[in-house]
């Protein structure tokens, strides 16, 4: 028997020499983990990860071998690669060692030929290549703008909790400065220009209830919007799993129709108007205006 292979007996080449050798019909065997390969890849590129990355650090593939062996031929030429070689490397080794020990076996080997995988297929069809190129675009796009929405609707949920704290920082000082300037000057005169900042705390409170009614309502909306790319996302999640799953069976025809009505068909059911949460904070702050409109009176003529 021969003996084990080691890293040494495995041929490394640079980026130029693996680029002649994908043009010269070899594949691309990607084994980094699925999220590394999403984030960037090559073109036709196969991704079995060779480790995952856990809670307790990096961890081997165990179903690493037959993952290969559906997707690859035994005659395949392939050239491994990952991010900086190591996982490759160890990924090459594994693999001159399963073929090693097929060939010397009587049972069948692992690596024998099999029927080529969906992604293989894929990969060999130039229409389903450039629908599935096109869908995990749009995927991505997805996501982007999933992320943009969530970052609006933080910065909108921040902006609504300053107002909170400003509408009361506001009315408590100005109710102290006015219960110290009432001690200081005769009843009647602070209760004749009472008028005067009584209805500039009443201008204030309606500007800030109308902002804070204004936010939550950008808020709902984008709410509203984030869900809708949630749903194209799942949508087209499934689409492109099902055309990964099915490869060349996959009709093109009737699945990217059936997407398009499903998208078109969509309509969002108009709820009936009911009060809302957003409803009870205007009302709320509407009250507490009020509440410290009779204040001020109380405080500058009693």
């Amino acid at each position: 028997m021969d003996a084990p292979k080691r890293p040494e007996d495995v041929a490394t080449v640079n980026v130029h020499t693996a680029k002649d050798l994908l043009g010269s019909g070899h594949l691309y065997l990607d084994v980094r983990t699925p999220e590394e390969f999403n984030k960037s890849r090559i073109d036709n590129a196969l991704n079995v990860p060779y480790m995952f990355i856990t809670q307790e650090g990096r961890v081997e593939n165990p179903e690493f071998l037959a993952q290969v062996s559906s997707v690859l031929k035994k005659d395949d030429r392939i050239v491994v690669g990952c991010n900086s070689g190591g996982r490759g490397l160890r990924a090459c080794v594994t693999l001159l060692n399963a073929v090693n020990m097929a060939d010397q076996s009587s049972n069948p080997s692992i690596m024998e030929p099999k029927q080529p995988h969906p992604l293989h297929q894929i990969a060999e069809t130039p229409t389903h290549r450039l629908l599935l190129k096109q869908w995990l675009k749009e995927e991505e796009l997805i996501l982007n703008r999933i992320s943009l929405k969530e970052t609006q609707i933080d910065s909108v949920r921040k902006e609504i909790t300053q107002l909170y704290i400003f509408f009361f920082l506001f009315h408590s000082i100005s109710l102290l400065i006015l219960f110290n300037s009432s001690t200081k000057e005769p009843l009647a005169a602070g209760c004749r220009r009472s008028w005067i900042p009584s209805l500039c705390s009443l201008l204030c409170s309606m500007g800030i209830t109308w902002a804070v009614r204004y936010k939550t309502d950008v808020e709902g909306h984008l709410e509203k919007l984030l869900e809708r790319e949630k749903e194209d996302g799942k949508l087209l999640g499934k689409c492109v799993e099902e055309l990964k799953r099915k490869g060349v069976e996959f009709d093109l025809l009737k699945e990217v129709d059936a997407l398009r009505r499903a998208k078109s068909l969509r309509v969002e059911a108009k709820a009936v108007r009911k009060w809302s949460a957003r409803d009870f904070v205007t009302l709320f702050f509407f009250t507490v205006s009020c509440l410290v409109l009779g204040l001020t009176r109380v405080i500058l003529c009693s």
